[in-house]
C-alpha cells in the first residue's frame, strides 16, 4: 500500500518522475535509483501512464541538450 496523501499530488503532480528522468541523462545512478524508490514508496509501482509521461519527460530533456 502506498502512502500516498493528496498534497503530495498537488505539490509534485509528476511525483518524482522528472527527478528520474533527469538523473537518467546525467547517468547519475545512484540519485535514480534513490528517487526511483521514493516514487514507489510514495505512489505505488509505475503505470503505464507513468511510463507514458517519462517518455515525454525524456523528449524535453534531450531537446535541451
Amino acid at each position: 500500500m502506498s502512502n500516498f496523501n493528496s498534497s503530495e499530488m498537488k505539490k509534485h503532480p509528476n511525483g518524482y518522475l522528472p527527478k528520474i528522468v533527469y538523473h537518467i541523462t546525467k547517468g547519475n545512478w545512484d540519485r535514480f535509483e534513490y528517487f526511483y524508490n521514493r516514487q514507489v514508496e510514495t505512489y505505488g509501482p509505475l503505470t503505464q501512464a507513468e511510463y507514458d509521461v517519462m517518455g515525454k519527460l525524456f523528449q524535453i530533456e534531450f531537446s535541451k541538450q
